[in-house]
């Protein structure tokens, strides 16, 4: 890798050095499947210096693996197109709208029909055996056109694959991406309570700034929020292997060439985004687009909460990325400025 400041890196440690209090981040760039940036700047804590391996919290920022992931076993089962209403526990069905019946897999997280979602906060304090209660009491007012939510249609997808597959899908996630990923052991879906002593010195905290006047680390949660239901809240990664799974969308060498295909070639979804607040385009369960970038290339994506941390790529172009500063951003104005200047950069300096 050369040794020279790249443009990526520059931003990140502007971003790094502008910000209030101490903060660091992480930036990383495959091409043609190799690894040929990895940056760490800034701190992952008090006097503790941020790393490649640092382990972040990127939340919604690692459901586009479960997506892909779980996507691929019910396309390899063949049933990939089946609609809802056939996959789901039968103890499930009935309570599901004839909207949500209707659709596939890939509509359901490309948010083809709006589920009104419970915010992931309220998921992730709810005790993990009432999760699943708390999505189908929303079912009801699904319909096309409604705002939608991330964490319903995700639970949703879990349940559909464990009841095609007869999988527990957080190990079927993680043998995924073991099959593919040299970096597949910094992708934590689930964090048993028993290993988080030996696990919490790699994780550095989310936030150092303060959020609504609260200062928030991952280490101030209690053990029952980080282990249990990451697959459809969110997980732990660091940007290397978060831009090495997007490497694997740019080519079919990872996957099967008909799975890419039928993948990516669908019609990208128009809804407003509960979750960041405006209208945007979803295609098989990543954004097509970036707020302040010109869509003159294609590409696929999606931010972690807050817009902390981002993992894209470029599918045409064989390039893809992902970033992350340990900070909370207050304002939407400034994760859209910071968010497209990287994944500019990053196009800038990859793509000829």
């Amino acid at each position: 890798m050369s040794t020279v400041v790249s443009a990526p890196v520059r931003v990140l440690a502007d971003e790094v050095q502008s910000a209030p209090g101490g903060i660091g981040g992480q930036v990383a760039v495959f091409a043609d499947g190799a690894l040929v940036e990895c940056a760490s700047v800034g701190t992952s804590a008090p006097d503790q210096p941020m790393a490649a391996e640092t382990l972040h919290n990127v939340w919604c920022g690692t459901k586009p693996i479960f997506h892909t992931a779980a996507l691929h076993g019910l396309w390899r089962a063949g049933r990939g197109d089946t609609a809802l209403s056939e996959l789901l526990p039968p103890k499930v069905r009935p309570q599901i709208s004839e909207a949500v019946g209707q659709i596939s897999p890939r509509d359901l997280v490309s948010h083809r029909v709006g589920i009104c979602d419970p915010h992931v906060m309220e998921a992730m304090h709810t005790p993990i055996a009432e999760r699943t209660d708390l999505v189908l009491r929303r079912l009801n007012q699904a319909e096309i056109g409604a705002p939608a939510g991330t964490y319903a249609p995700s639970k949703l997808l879990e349940l559909a694959l464990e009841e095609t597959l007869g999988v527990d899908a957080a190990d079927y996630v993680e043998k995924w991406c073991q099959e593919r990923l040299d970096f597949a052991d910094e992708i934590r879906f689930n964090i048993p309570p028993t290993e988080l002593s030996s696990v919490a010195p790699r994780i550095g905290p989310y936030a150092l700034t303060h959020y609504h006047q609260t200062s928030y680390s991952y280490h101030d949660r209690v053990p029952s929020v980080a282990c249990e239901d990451r697959v459809a809240v969110g997980g732990f990664v660091t940007m290397r292997a978060l831009a090495e799974f997007y490497s694997v969308l740019t080519s079919a060498s990872s996957l099967d060439t008909d799975f890419r295909t039928w993948l990516l070639d669908a019609t990208p979804v128009q809804v407003y985004d509960d979750s960041i607040g405006r209208p945007t385009h979803y295609l098989s369960g990543f954004q097509t687009e970036v707020a302040g970038r010109t869509p003159d290339v294609a590409f696929l994506g999606l931010p972690g909460l807050t817009g902390a941390s981002f993992g894209f790529a470029f599918p045409d172009h064989r390039v893809s990325g992902a970033f992350m500063v340990n900070q909370f951003f207050q304002s939407p104005d400034d994760i859209d400025f910071f968010r497209a200047r990287m994944v500019r950069a990053i196009e800038a300096e990859h793509i000829q």
